[in-house]
């Protein structure tokens, strides 16, 4: 199966654990919002934050991400934060 790029998987863990800080990321190690619907939904409880994100890439890689999306992100990151 394709990569996940890891700048995306870094936005998605800034974004939906306030950068860590959130109650899901400290107390149940979900820094991806995995199965976060509402704050009164229960969400997923990861091991580690390491689970957490390798669950989330996995899960992106198998159910959404196709290889000539996956190079068209990778494309679009590369020009987006100049390293290109």
């Amino acid at each position: 199966p394709p990569e996940v790029n890891a700048f995306f998987l870094a936005g998605i863990v800034a974004l939906e654990s306030g950068f860590a800080t959130s109650r899901r990321a400290v107390e149940d190690n979900n820094l991806t919002g995995y199965e976060v619907y509402s704050d009164s939904s229960e969400g997923r409880l990861f091991s580690s934050h390491e689970e957490s994100v390798l669950h989330t890439a996995r899960h992106l890689s198998k159910n959404y991400l196709k290889e000539d999306e996956l190079q068209k992100l990778n494309l679009f990151l590369m020009i987006h934060i100049h390293i290109l």
